[in-house]
């Protein structure tokens, strides 16, 4: 386990300790067992991701020293493959339903014979180099020219489990194509980071790659702040990847997967405390005033989620639904030759593709503004409900505006958390880091999924209507790009635009009502824990099982403690 999963375990145990001490809080209400068990379970998977012929099964089967990943699997059969160390060998198939069918390692041609089945697989190899590496998890992702239903589900099912990504760009292509810019892009949009490759520079005399290695240079320069590091790679590029996994710091991104939301547990338990430390020092008519102003606090999220989710339509719905569609038209639009240029080249299927790539692309980075935005109109709608009682639970939390530090959090743990709070260690141990990273991404990828999937399923029909009629053949063979690209813009992007425009927005409100409800329990959540308190308080106050002066004190101390040992731990 890497040091610092030790730290935050050792954390959490101390202050379960802590909390064992104090009679009036149940120390099960902030699920510690769970979260130890979490960081315990936690894994960092490591896509690597590039064109079908950019060497990626190559580099890891050097690095991993033999030849475990088959290179002739064709486009039509690559599946993400995590690789994972274990003292048996052997591969899980996870299917499109999530049950896990088990193989021998030998029996790789019999998934590759069923891989429209399965959304990925899991090698287990008993490797030294990929136990040395762990919790880092590879994953060798399917290629760029995968048919796009599969690239799809792949690159959107580990845009959320991902924690850091591996570009490899052939030296062949003289240049980082547009498809390998695209996916970076979004990479980038979710906060993910990249390490880039220039690889099969063996193929090539040295000078015509130091020229192809600079212009490489210039354009990640260009499209993306802070990263110009290449790393070159032959057909012998294992010891390369280990150079760029040793500078990979795990530590550095558990810390940064983790601290936010331990800052927000240890907010919650300090703040929990002092409400007992509150409750102790006050009379009867005060604790129940305060029990009654937190009540109506859980009426007031009860009935604002309530009116949210009624008027989803009219606060979230055409305003943010047009966005998103002129977005996709506008990137479209943009695209016009390049979208010629593929039909030109490669027919429909390349059109299909580069179509695909554009919509995706701009949708996860439309629907990420568009949901981060609403979390944070809807944590203001909730805290702008709950200043009523803001009063209230600043007093008996002993800080200033603690409804709206609740709401502050939240939004800096990316607004809507389905994340750490609500998981079970064993989904994390076979998710990665997506429920950590959790936050608005949550929401937004089954948003893109299922949007750029009845795209996909639909270009075929609307290509054909377009391209393959005996005019339309005709006029191809003779057509310049100018004439293929009107046809493309006057043609195929506004029917897109129009099935973007039917299908999104019951998808979209479905996420943005699981928003509503998850944030709103976020706040119920807080605000339970010091009602909780304060009615514990009060029962140990009434059955006169407490020395008053003396709990007040130690409960004080208790505070003092937990504070200085998030100071080392959390802010340091």
């Amino acid at each position: 386990m890497l040091s610092k999963q030790l730290e935050y375990v050792d954390f959490l145990k101390k202050i379960q300790n802590y909390l064992g001490q104090i009679e009036t809080i149940n120390e099960e209400e902030f699920n510690l067992n769970e979260r130890i068990l979490e960081i315990n379970n936690l894994e960092l998977l490591i896509p690597v991701i590039g064109a079908f012929s950019a060497g990626k099964s190559t580099l890891l089967n050097s690095f991993l020293g033999k030849k475990y990943l088959n290179v002739a699997v064709t486009p039509e059969t690559a599946l993400a493959t995590e690789i994972r160390y274990s003292a048996s060998e052997y591969i899980e198939a996870i299917t499109n339903d999530e049950r896990i069918i088990k193989f021998s390692i030998e029996e790789g041609e019999t998934i590759k014979s069923r891989s429209e089945e399965f959304k990925y697989i899991r090698y287990y190899i008993n490797n030294d180099v990929l136990k040395n590496i762990e919790p880092l998890i590879l994953v060798d992702m399917p290629g760029f020219e995968s048919p796009v239903s599969l690239h799809n589900r792949a690159i959107l099912e580990y845009i959320e489990k991902g924690v850091y990504f591996i570009a490899l760009q052939s030296v062949e292509d003289g240049n980082i194509t547009k498809s390998m810019i695209r996916e970076l892009q979004n990479i980038e949009t979710f906060g993910r980071k990249f390490s880039f490759f220039l690889s099969k520079v063996n193929l090539k005399p040295q000078s015509e790659v130091d020229q192809i290695e600079e212009l490489v240079r210039e354009q990640l320069s260009d499209y993306f702040e802070n990263q110009s590091d290449i790393t070159r790679v032959d057909n012998n590029g294992g010891r390369s990847l280990n150079t760029i996994i040793d500078k990979i710091n795990p530590n550095s991104i558990v810390e940064e997967l983790c601290k936010p939301w331990l800052k927000d547990v240890f907010t919650d338990i300090k703040q929990t405390i002092n409400a007992s430390i509150t409750s102790l020092s006050k009379d009867k008519s005060a604790n129940e005033e305060a029990i009654k102003e937190l009540s109506n606090g859980l009426d007031k999220i009860l009935k604002e989620k309530d009116d949210m989710i009624r008027d989803l339509e009219n606060r979230y719905g055409n305003k943010n639904v047009n966005s998103i569609v002129e977005d996709v038209g506008r990137a479209l639009s943009n695209s016009g030759y390049e979208l010629a240029q593929s039909y030109k080249i490669a027919g429909q299927s390349g059109l299909s593709t580069t179509i695909n790539e554009i919509v995706r692309n701009t949708l996860s980075s439309s629907i990420q503004t568009t949901m981060t935005n609403i979390s944070q109109d809807i944590v203001s709608s909730f805290t702008f409900q709950l200043e009523s009682i803001d009063n209230t639970m600043s007093n008996i939390t002993l800080s200033n505006e603690s409804i709206k530090t609740i709401g502050e959090n939240l939004t800096k743990l990316g607004g809507a958390l389905t994340t750490f709070l609500s998981s079970t260690a064993g989904k994390v141990a076979s998710t990665g880091a997506s429920t950590i990273l959790g936050g608005v991404l949550s929401f937004a990828v089954p948003v893109v999924g299922p949007i750029v999937g009845i795209v996909v399923a639909l270009l075929p029909t609307i290509l054909d209507g377009i391209f393959n009629s005996e005019t339309a053949k005709a006029k191809r063979r003779e057509a310049e790009l100018e004439q293929i690209k009107q046809s493309i813009l006057i043609q195929v992007i506004p029917q897109v635009k129009n099935e973007v425009r039917k299908k999104i927005p019951s998808i979209l409100n479905e996420q943005i009502q699981n928003m509503i409800n998850s944030i709103g329990d976020s706040f119920r959540e807080k605000i339970e824990q010091k009602k909780a308190a304060i009615e514990a308080s009060q029962k140990e106050i009434e059955a006169k099982k407490l020395n008053i002066e003396e709990t007040i004190s130690k409960y004080k101390k208790i505070v003092n403690e937990i504070s200085d040992l998030a100071s080392s731990v959390l802010y340091n």
